[in-house]
């Protein structure tokens, strides 16, 4: 039997109309998500890492114009004042393993997933198995409001519900205790999809 190859995160990208795809600012906002991306993905715990240190090093490996390095660190760092976005990504008590820009491949039904979690914390018991998990995905879309948010948050549904199934197999979880959640670089804010 052959199976359908699938990756979640260009779920939404087959929805547009191809000549988006080659406009310039198009172009220039998916730049910047992959951009803002990079930077998010090297925080392990917020309250371990010297965040003006992280933004150095960043810059000065990153190979970016200034200008895009320029709106990328500035919408980082207004972001980490963020309340949610800091106990998003602050150490949870008892035993946690964190996953960063973790690869996988999994065959669920008659379907071959191959993706990338942006960040997967995993509570565990004494003994070291998984009790619960948060999948939390990194977005950079522009937001105007609220009902935006709710909009743009609900777009991407399927894609993290897939993350969710793929984790489920993977660390033997039920679904009820995987938590899904899109952590909004723009806006500071972190969306669970309950």
């Amino acid at each position: 039997r052959r199976l359908a190859r699938i990756s979640p995160s260009t779920w939404m990208e087959r929805e547009r109309k191809a000549d988006l795809l080659f406009a310039p600012a198009d172009r220039d906002k998916r730049e910047f998500g992959i951009v803002i991306h990079e930077l998010f993905e090297k925080v392990s715990w917020i309250g371990e890492v010297d965040v003006e240190t992280l933004i150095w090093e960043w810059q000065e490996a990153a190979s970016f114009t200034e200008d895009v390095k320029r709106r990328v660190i500035e919408q980082f760092r207004q972001a980490l004042t963020s309340i949610e976005v800091q106990k998003a990504l602050s150490w949870p008590e008892g035993n946690a393993d964190l996953w960063r820009e973790k690869r996988f491949e999994i065959v669920l039904g008659d379907d071959w997933v191959t993706g990338v979690f942006d960040r997967v914390t995993i509570m565990r018991d004494s003994e070291d198995r998984p009790l619960k998990a948060t999948i939390l995905d990194f977005k950079s879309d522009e937001i105007a409001d609220d009902v935006g948010l709710t909009d743009i948050a609900e777009r991407y549904r399927s894609q993290m519900s897939l993350y969710g199934k793929a984790l489920s197999r993977m660390l033997q979880l039920n679904l009820s205790q995987i938590t899904l959640r899109l952590l909004f670089t723009q806006v500071g804010k972190v969306y669970d999809l309950e």
